[in-house]
C-alpha cells in the first residue's frame, strides 16, 4: 500500500465503512481565531509572577494567606461557570468571550492602583474580580475550538491556541519584566511604574475581546463528511443516558479533573518562592527562568497536540504522570539554576500535553450539549485550583518547603488509577469516537 499523502489542513479520518478519508482539521477561520489569543495572553506570565511576588514580598504576608489570594481567582470563577455553562449552548460565545476579555481590563487596573496603594484587600479583590469576570471566557472559547475543528486532530487544535499563548506570553513577558526590572534598577521604590504593564495589558485585553467579537464567524462550525456518521453512539448516549457505567464514568471523570487542578497548583505557585527563600536565587534570575520555561511548553503546544492526537488516551496520560512524578522530585532536589531550569521545562511541557489529551476527551463527550460538559468540567478543576494553593501553602507553613511538593507526586500517580476508572467507563459513550482503519481511500479536498 502506498503511503498516506497528507496535505496542509487536512485531516485523514474513517467512514462508516471503515475506509479513510481526507479532509480539513479545521475551519476556515479558526487560525483567525486562535491568533486572537496572542492578545488576551499577554499578561499571563507577568500575572503568574506577581501574584505570589507581590503578596509574599511586598505586603509580606504568610504563605497560608498567599494560598488563599491565589484560590481567590478559581473561587471567583465559581459562581459564574454554572452560569456560563447554562449560556453557552443558549446564547452567544462570541458575547461571553468579549465579557471575559473585560473582565482581565477591570481586574489589572484595580490590581494596579491596590499595589500602588499599599492594599493587600484591594489587591486580592482584583484577583476575586478576575475569576468571576473570566470566567465567562474559556469555556466558551473551548467549545469554539471543538466546534472548530475535526475530533481527529483536536488535542492539535487545542495546542495551537496554547502556542499562540505561548508567543504572547513571550512579547507581554519581554516587554513586562523590562520595565519591572528597569524600573526596580533607575526608579527604585516607585511601584506605579514598575507595575505599569498591568494597564497597558488591561487596555489590550479590551482590544482583544472586542477583534475576537468582530472577527469571528460562531456559525462557521467544522464540516464532517456526509458519510461520517456517530448516529450510532448518539443512539447509544440516548439508550444509555442513565447507565451505572457512565454515571460512575462521569463521577471519575470529574474526581479526576479536581484532582489534577489540585496537583498543578499544589505546588506550582510556590516554585518561585522555593526558588527565593530556599535555592537562594535572585529574583532576576527567578523571573527568568519561569519566564522560558512557560513559554518554551506553550510553544511546544500544537506539537505535543499532535503527539497527543497519536497516543491513546489512558497511555498518554499514564506516561506523562510518571514523567512528571520522576520531575518533581528532581526539580526539589537540586540547587543548579540550568538544570532546575530544563527540569521547569520538561516539567510544564508534560503538564501541557497532559492536558491537551484531556481536553481531546472532554470534547467528545458530547456534541449537543459540548459547553455545559465543558463548564461542569472546568467548575471541577476550579474547586481543584482553590484546594491545591491551600494545601500547599499550609504544607509548607507547618510541615516543610519541600511538602507541596512530595504530597504532588502523590497526587500525580493517583491520577493514573482516576483516569482509568473514568476512561474504562466512559469509552463506549463518546460522541465522537475514533476507529482504527482497515484500508484507505485517498480523496481529494
Amino acid at each position: 500500500m502506498e503511503p498516506i499523502k497528507k496535505q496542509e489542513n487536512l485531516d485523514i479520518h474513517l467512514d462508516s465503512s471503515n475506509e479513510i478519508i481526507v479532509e480539513r482539521k479545521v475551519t476556515d477561520d479558526f487560525n483567525e481565531m486562535v491568533k486572537i489569543v496572542f492578545w488576551n495572553s499577554l499578561g499571563f506570565l507577568f500575572y503568574i509572577f506577581i501574584i505570589p511576588y507581590v503578596t509574599a514580598q511586598i505586603f509580606a504576608i504568610d504563605e497560608t494567606l498567599v494560598g488563599l489570594i491565589i484560590a481567590a481567582q478559581p473561587i471567583g470563577r465559581l459562581f459564574t461557570t454554572p452560569f456560563v455553562g447554562y449560556l453557552i449552548d443558549k446564547s452567544s460565545k462570541k458575547r461571553l468571550v468579549l465579557i471575559g476579555s473585560l473582565g482581565r481590563t477591570i481586574s489589572y487596573s484595580i490590581m494596579w492602583v491596590s499595589i500602588g496603594l499599599n492594599s493587600p484587600i484591594g489587591f486580592a479583590s482584583g484577583v476575586f474580580i478576575q475569576g468571576v469576570l473570566v470566567g465567562f471566557f474559556w469555556p466558551p472559547f473551548n467549545t469554539l475550538v471543538a466546534e472548530k475543528s475535526s475530533k481527529f486532530y483536536r488535542s492539535e487544535a487545542y495546542g495551537k491556541r496554547g502556542g499562540m499563548i505561548g508567543y504572547g506570553a513571550i512579547v507581554g513577558g519581554l516587554i513586562s519584566f523590562s520595565i519591572f526590572n528597569l524600573s526596580a534598577e533607575f526608579l527604585p521604590g516607585n511601584v506605579w511604574i514598575q507595575y505599569s504593564p498591568l494597564i497597558l495589558f488591561a487596555l489590550l485585553n479590551a482590544y482583544a475581546g472586542f477583534r475576537f467579537y468582530t472577527k469571528v464567524d460562531e456559525s462557521l462550525k467544522f464540516y464532517t463528511n456526509p458519510l461520517i456518521t456517530d448516529s450510532e453512539t448518539q443512539n447509544t448516549m440516548t439508550k444509555n443516558s442513565k447507565s451505572k457505567k457512565m454515571i460512575v464514568g462521569f463521577l471519575f471523570l470529574f474526581l479526576a479533573t479536581m484532582v489534577s487542578a489540585m496537583n498543578k497548583e499544589i505546588g506550582d505557585p510556590f516554585i518561585q518562592i522555593f526558588m527565593l527563600e530556599e535555592v537562594f536565587y535572585n529574583t532576576t534570575w527567578v523571573m527568568l527562568a519561569l519566564f522560558i520555561a512557560r513559554t518554551i511548553s506553550l510553544i511546544l503546544a500544537p506539537k505535543l497536540g499532535i503527539m497527543g492526537d497519536r497516543l491513546p488516551p489512558l497511555l498518554g496520560i499514564s506516561i506523562l504522570s510518571i514523567i512528571g512524578a520522576l520531575l518533581t522530585w528532581f526539580l526539589i532536589n537540586t540547587d543548579n539554576l540550568i538544570i532546575f531550569s530544563l527540569l521547569l521545562i520538561l516539567d510544564f511541557a508534560v503538564a501541557q500535553a497532559g492536558s491537551l489529551i484531556i481536553q481531546n476527551l472532554i470534547s467528545r463527550i458530547s456534541t449537543r450539549n459540548r459547553g455545559k460538559i465543558f463548564a461542569i468540567i472546568e467548575w471541577m478543576k476550579l474547586l481543584g485550583w482553590i484546594i491545591g494553593p491551600i494545601i500547599g501553602g499550609a504544607t509548607w507553613q507547618y510541615i516543610s518547603p519541600r511538602a507541596p511538593f512530595i504530597t504532588s507526586i502523590f497526587m500525580e500517580l493517583s491520577l493514573i488509577l482516576i483516569y482509568y476508572l473514568a476512561i474504562m467507563n466512559l469509552a463506549r459513550f463518546l460522541a465522537e469516537k475514533v476507529r482504527k482503519p482497515q484500508k484507505v481511500i485517498v480523496l481529494d479536498e
